[in-house]
């Protein structure tokens, strides 16, 4: 899967409708030799699929906007390899005074992206094998035993980039990535659906492949 030609159509597709882009800035994509390093010398198990995407796109800030209407914006916030392996989750995903319980549960979690404009996260937890899973981590969720009762998003890491990007990365899509009926019925959680459909003609929502 090659996300960075992904990420450059999408890209272009908003500034040919004329959209406004706010800022732009990823990484180096890494190599085998760099994956092997993280992996042996930082710990960092890196699943196939993460190493898919941070092989050819790094992490990714970037953000948009639409000068015709004011309130339709999107952005993309996945965090690349360094932030992985640093894990610096502390008064992001958990603060001091939360439960022991909840701290220790939560910490096995790394942020997959940052939510722009909020104190939200999706994050990934990767098993000792190397196996994954997303979770959507709302502000106020992980305490009082929250850690382990947080909302796991049904996707692989390239179903979940291909929804965002497809969707534009506009801001309310990730709130509901783990509702089951957000796929078959995407309007009813969108606001703004007809807003990109006025930004995008002909615009379809994405379908998640297998």
């Amino acid at each position: 899967m090659d996300y960075k030609s992904l990420f450059l159509e999408t890209k272009e597709r908003l500034i040919r409708s004329q959209a406004i882009i706010d800022l732009d800035e990823t990484e180096v994509a890494i190599t085998a030799g760099v994956r092997e390093y993280y992996e042996n010398e930082e710990r960092l198990p890196i699943p196939d699929d993460l190493y898919e995407l941070l092989s050819t796109l790094n992490g990714l800030e970037f953000r948009w906007s639409d000068p015709a209407q004011k309130n339709l914006g999107g952005y993309f916030n996945f965090h690349h390899v360094e932030e992985f392996s640093e894990n610096d989750t502390e008064n992001k995903l958990w603060a001091d005074w939360y439960e022991a319980e909840d701290i220790e549960e939560i910490k096995t979690h790394r942020i997959f992206e940052t939510f722009h404009g909020s104190d939200d996260y999706v994050t990934i937890n990767i098993e000792a094998d190397k196996s994954y899973a997303l979770y959507y981590v709302p502000e106020g969720s992980v305490n009082f035993g929250g850690s382990k009762k947080l909302n796991r998003i049904p996707l692989t890491i390239e179903q979940y980039v291909r929804i965002v990007m497809g969707y534009l990365g506009v801001y309310s899509v990730r709130h509901h990535l783990h509702k089951p009926d957000f796929y078959a019925n995407p309007q009813k959680y969108i606001p703004e659906y007809e807003q990109i459909q006025q930004l995008i003609p002909g615009f379809e929502p994405p379908v998640l492949s297998k």
